[in-house]
C-alpha cells in the first residue's frame, strides 16, 4: 500500500452547466505578501476576520475567509479559511533564507503540505479546484471507454459503483464492467497515475444501499473496501450514499457531535480506511442534492458556519472534457471525517 504525504478531503459539488469559481487552477496556492509583525498565534475558539494573521506550527497564515475557529480546523488543514502568508520582508519566512533557496517556488511546497511533502513524484497534491468524474462499471445506455482512455483533464476519477453484496448493507464489492477486466484496470490506473490522476472506488449510488448499524458492519465495511483500495492501488474512497443510506435519529440535532449509530460508524470506518490506505488518503463525497437541502434547514443554526468555497454560476473558461460519467466540480472543505 502507498504512503505519501497529505490527506485531502473534497467535497463534490455536482454541476451540470456551470462551474465553482471562474476558471481552473491548477497551481497551487501563491502566499499573500502581507505584514506579519501584528501575527499572533493561532487558537481554537477565536472568530477570525478575512486579513488576520496567525502563525502555527512555524509558519506564518492570512485569513481568506471569516470564521470562529474550532480545535481541528488548523490552517494547514483548512486551505478553504487560511492561506500561507509571504511576510513582507518579515523574518519568519519571507526571506526564503536558507542554502536550498526554494523560494523561488514559493517556499516549501507553498507550505501547504507543511514542507513534508517531497513535491508529489506521482504527481503532487491536487490543485485548489479539480474536476472529478464518474467512471462507471455498468451500462445506462452513455456508451463505454477504457478507463486508461479518459482524457487528462480529469484530475480525480471514481470509479462507480462499489456496492453491497446481495443481503448485506456493509460487505462492498466492486464489478468491473464486462468490456473490462480486473488486470486491465490496475493496468489502467497505473498509466493514470503516471499522468498525475488520482483514482478512487466509489460506493453507493442509485442501488447501494450502505448501513453500518453495528460494529460487526461497521469493521465489514472497513475491510472490504480496504481490500478493493489494495487491489487497484487506488487512491482514496468517494462516498456517494443515497436514499436512506445516510439518515439521522431523532433528536440527533448536533451535527458535530453525532448519536446516530450509522452516522458514528460511518465516520469510524471512514478514519480506518484512511489509516489503512496511509496518510495522502483522498476522501471526496457527492451528498444527494435534496438532503443538502433538508439537511440545511434542520442544522440551520449550525450549518451557517460550515466554511466552503463560493459557488458561481458561470461557464468554465475551456470546455469540458468528454466523459461517460457524471460531471462534477469539486472544492476543498476543511471536513475530515
Amino acid at each position: 500500500m502507498k504512503t505519501r504525504a497529505r490527506t485531502t478531503v473534497l467535497f463534490v459539488i455536482a454541476c451540470a452547466a456551470s462551474a465553482c469559481g471562474t476558471e481552473r487552477d491548477r497551481t497551487a496556492s501563491v502566499p499573500l505578501a502581507v505584514s506579519c509583525d501584528a501575527a499572533t498565534a493561532w487558537t481554537a475558539g477565536a472568530a477570525y476576520g478575512v486579513g488576520a494573521v496567525v502563525t502555527f506550527a512555524g509558519a506564518t497564515y492570512e485569513c481568506i475567509q471569516a470564521h470562529t475557529s474550532q480545535p481541528d480546523w488548523t490552517p494547514p488543514a483548512v486551505p478553504a479559511l487560511w492561506s500561507i502568508a509571504d511576510c513582507d520582508g518579515g523574518g519568519d519566512d519571507g526571506s526564503d533564507d536558507g542554502a536550498d533557496d526554494d523560494g523561488s517556488d514559493g517556499g516549501a511546497d507553498d507550505g501547504s503540505d507543511d514542507g513534508s511533502d517531497d513535491g508529489g513524484s506521482d504527481g503532487g497534491g491536487l490543485p485548489a479546484r479539480v474536476l472529478v468524474g464518474y467512471w462507471h462499471n455498468f451500462d445506462n445506455g452513455s456508451g463505454f471507454i477504457k478507463l486508461r482512455d479518459v482524457s487528462p483533464d480529469w484530475d480525480v476519477i471514481d470509479l462507480a459503483f462499489g456496492e453491497p453484496v446481495a443481503g448485506s448493507t456493509s460487505q462492498i464489492a466492486f464489478t468491473p464492467d464486462a468490456r473490462t477486466s480486473v488486470a486491465e484496470i490496475q493496468s489502467d490506473v497505473q498509466i493514470l497515475h503516471g499522468r498525475g490522476t488520482k483514482v478512487l472506488l466509489s460506493v453507493g449510488g442509485a442501488n447501494g444501499h450502505v448501513e453500518l448499524r453495528n460494529d460487526a458492519e461497521q469493521q465489514q465495511f472497513v475491510d472490504s473496501v480496504t481490500a478493493i483500495i489494495d487491489l487497484y492501488d487506488l487512491d482514496g474512497l468517494d462516498v456517494d450514499f443515497e436514499g436512506q443510506s445516510v439518515h439521522v435519529d431523532r433528536g440527533d440535532s448536533d451535527f458535530t457531535s453525532p448519536t446516530t449509530p450509522v452516522i458514528v460508524n460511518l465516520i469510524q470506518a471512514l478514519r480506518q480506511i484512511h489509516d489503512n490506505v496511509g496518510p495522502d488518503f483522498v476522501l471526496t463525497m457527492a451528498p444527494e442534492t435534496f438532503f443538502v437541502q433538508v439537511g440545511f434547514q434542520s442544522f440551520t443554526a449550525s450549518a451557517t458556519s460550515l466554511p466552503c468555497c463560493t459557488c458561481r454560476t458561470t461557464t468554465p473558461a475551456r470546455s469540458r472534457p468528454s466523459m461517460t460519467a457524471s460531471t462534477a466540480w469539486a472544492t476543498r472543505t476543511s471536513t475530515s471525517p
